[in-house]
């Protein structure tokens, strides 16, 4: 019993860990940045995730740009985080733990369908306007580039903030966090090219939902967090909840 104990903590901290959380999202993001170039035929221009468009916007103003600046970005970071990890223990990559990652965010995408849903009684539907290759491609850069912004950026800047600046502990900088960075995330629907009218039902939806999102950041890192998000969109779509 002791050993698969072992085992188990071992699995949580490495998931959670910055070098196999980006690794995960890798192919995640890579799928929906083709699937987004094929739909748009630019790789910057066209219907792209409103958050994929703020993140890109921002690293435009430091020399990234387009498709292959950003995909050196992103095997430039996957290299440190690696080294980094050599650095800290002797390291051992273990591709079962990616597998287990994606069964643990299928669960999580159900159960977060299934909590939010009887908390609010509705589900979200990407506009009717939308093809169905539209909405797959926006799914999958949901779970990427929303979770990267709204948790893994807001989140970390708003812990440093309170932590740092304000002097407040880490648990109630980290409760803080949590509810400002969902409320952001909520909003930010309502904005932009693809913002909707405002509701209040749904921006209660998508702050539970956010709030959600963002404790499964907290305890499970990014990885598993932005394939739950995907997971649960491409649901959505397929109409598996709902």
């Amino acid at each position: 019993m002791q050993d698969y104990w072992e085992l188990y903590k071992e699995y949580s901290r490495a998931s959670k860990s910055p070098f196999y959380s980006f690794l995960f999202v890798v192919p995640l993001m890579m799928t929906y940045e083709i699937a987004a170039f094929i739909m748009n035929k630019s790789d910057i221009e066209g219907l792209r995730n409103g958050a994929d468009v703020v993140t890109k916007q921002i690293l435009n103003l430091f020399g990234v740009a387009g498709f292959y600046g950003f995909s050196i970005l992103v095997l430039a970071t996957l290299i440190g985080l690696f080294i980094h990890e050599l650095r800290d223990h002797e390291f051992i990559l273990k591709y079962r733990y990616l597998l287990t990652m994606l069964c643990e965010s299928l669960l999580y995408a159900f159960l977060f369908g299934f909590v939010v849903s009887k908390i609010t009684s509705i589900f979200l539907q990407f506009p009717s306007s939308f093809s169905w290759k539209h909405q797959l491609v926006l799914s999958l850069g949901a779970g990427v580039y929303e979770e990267f912004l709204f948790r893994v950026v807001l989140i970390t800047l708003f812990v440093l903030i309170f932590t740092k600046v304000v002097g407040l502990t880490k648990i109630f900088s980290v409760t803080i966090s949590i509810i400002l960075s969902s409320l952001i995330f909520s909003g930010f629907h309502y904005i932009g090219f693809l913002g909707e009218p405002f509701l209040f039902s749904t921006f209660m939806f998508r702050f539970i939902g956010g709030t959600i999102l963002s404790i499964l950041y907290v305890v499970r890192g990014f990885g598993i967090t932005a394939y739950t998000h995907s997971f649960y969109d491409l649901f959505i779509v397929a109409g598996i909840l709902g």
